[in-house]
């Protein structure tokens, strides 16, 4: 089975690129764009300080790569909201803020994976985004950091993030973080992955959008996930073998 079999079978665009820094630029976006017209394409994450003060274009992006998604990093929600729209105003079709990347440099910034201890704050960075766009707002994020990687703990996160800040899509990484003493590349292979707790996420909140990440090597595991969830988020395996 091909992307457009299953982008034909199931809701349009479910099947998707992972944000991946330092590949998934435009002209990595554009070559994907021509092996595939329907798979989603996501940016690199993007953080708002380089959108809103940096002197470059970092929103620049080929008009054949449609459909495709920006991927914000920040935690200030005015600062999102300037960006979410200027991004709408240039195009995009899809606007999702980072909470699921570990690095020291992000947590930093106080953005990415550590955010999942603050869901009031990512629910008022995401309706300060969709106060001011019609594009979709979504978020990308993991089962869990740290020791706080209950099934509880993630349910309360979206629970929050959806009723006080109206997501209604989620890709969930189905794999923990560890904010300190992995590296981002150990941190996408050594917690292990639990398709089930994104399986039964889904079955919680049947009313949004519940897409899964991680590990995905294979369309027929692609259309395994589709069983259960709503989209398939491809990562390094775009890179490694063009999965399409």
């Amino acid at each position: 089975m091909t992307t457009t079999d299953i982008t034909q079978k199931y809701a349009a665009n479910r099947f998707s690129i992972a944000p991946m820094l330092d590949w998934t630029d435009r002209h990595c976006r554009y070559f994907h764009r021509l092996l595939t017209n329907e798979t989603l394409l996501y940016t690199e994450m993007v953080t708002t300080g380089a959108i809103i003060h940096g002197k470059g274009d970092f929103l620049a992006y080929n008009q054949e790569e449609h459909p495709v998604a920006l991927q914000l990093g920040g935690s200030n929600p005015q600062d999102l909201a300037i960006c979410a729209k200027l991004a709408q105003e240039r195009g995009y079709d899809e606007i999702n803020l980072n909470v699921g990347c570990p690095s020291d440099r992000v947590q930093n910034g106080r953005f990415g994976a550590c955010l999942m201890a603050e869901p009031q704050l990512v629910a008022d960075c995401v309706a300060a985004m969709r106060e001011v766009v019609d594009v979709p707002v979504t978020v990308k994020t993991r089962i869990g950091i740290d020791d706080q990687d209950s099934y509880e703990f993630l349910t309360d996160f979206v629970t929050i993030v959806s009723e006080k800040g109206g997501c209604e899509q989620f890709t969930i990484h189905a794999r923990k973080a560890w904010l300190s003493g992995l590296s981002p590349k150990e941190n996408r292979e050594i917690p292990p992955l639990d398709y089930p707790r994104a399986y039964q996420l889904k079955n919680d909140f049947s009313h949004l959008s519940i897409a899964v990440n991680g590990g995905v090597k294979t369309l027929d595991e692609s259309l395994q996930h589709l069983n259960h969830l709503d989209g398939v988020m491809v990562g390094r395996e775009a890179i490694k073998t063009h999965i399409f």
